[in-house]
């Protein structure tokens, strides 16, 4: 997770999956609104990312998604908030 970061996969990696209604790779890229984190806007498009796969991903069975990437923010309750 984090900002301005580079997620790779590289190449002679291969992913089986086997999952109906599964997904192969979930990224949740996000960031606490403390670290960094904030909503996109117009000029602003929030947290920012690069995925690169150069390896091989085998999706088994016909209803599997390949990849997921959630760019939200959250913000977990902090001691004070609970």
């Amino acid at each position: 997770m984090g900002n301005n970061k580079t997620f790779v996969v590289g190449a002679g990696n291969v992913l089986n999956v086997d999952v109906t209604g599964g997904r192969a790779i979930a990224l949740d890229t996000g960031l606490p609104r403390n670290k960094g984190g904030a909503d996109g806007t117009y000029s602003n498009p929030g947290i920012k990312f690069t995925v690169e796969n150069y390896g091989t991903i085998n999706l088994e069975v016909a209803t599997t998604g390949g990849i997921e990437i959630q760019p939200d923010i959250w913000d977990y309750p902090s001691d004070s908030d609970k």
